[in-house]
């Protein structure tokens, strides 16, 4: 059998959430350093360094894992999606089973327009307005899923390679 094997890693933009948080974090250090004073005052200066301790690893912690990346891998029928964040810590967030592709055309394409109104949609892109997005619809025992993704050269002529009647460009 003709096996396939590619991969590949995009950065994402933070999302507002995740910019909410960032903010949140800034802020509690922040207010930490301008009550510090306050509290040595009142003989709990301990208590302020602790503080300010706790809220600069928080933005530390907050930071390492809105850094997001995504890496799509394509191996033989199925589309792997793991998410990296801080680029130290890996999670698998869906395989996806080629073989029950419905389409997987530009996001724009009038052959996934229908489709954009499903519930279960996942989006595994870089978050960008200036990114080619690509629309990947799947029928699965769940119903049907709808993926964003952005596929480089290598992935695209993977799966046009496994699947050519459903790859769109």
């Amino acid at each position: 059998m003709n096996e396939v094997f590619a991969e590949q890693i995009i950065k994402s933009k933070p999302s507002s959430k995740e910019i909410g948080g960032r903010i949140a974090v800034v802020v509690l250090f922040v207010a930490s350093l301008l009550g510090l004073p306050l509290l040595a005052n009142a003989h709990l200066g301990i208590l302020g360094f602790t503080m300010i301790f706790l809220s600069g690893y928080l933005i530390y912690y907050i930071f390492k894992i809105t850094d997001i990346e995504f890496e799509y891998s394509v191996a033989n029928y199925d589309l792997y999606v793991e998410k990296i964040m801080g680029q130290i810590k890996r999670k698998r967030c869906k395989v996806f089973d080629l073989k029950k592709a419905v389409v997987i055309a530009p996001e724009k394409s009038e052959k996934v327009a229908s489709y954009l109104n499903v519930e279960k949609m996942y989006d595994y892109s870089s978050r960008r307005k200036d990114a080619e997005k690509m629309v990947a619809v799947f029928n699965s025992d769940r119903g049907t899923e709808v993926v964003f993704f952005e596929p480089n050269e290598k992935i695209a002529k993977a799966i046009k390679s496994l699947r050519p009647t459903v790859y769109n460009e």
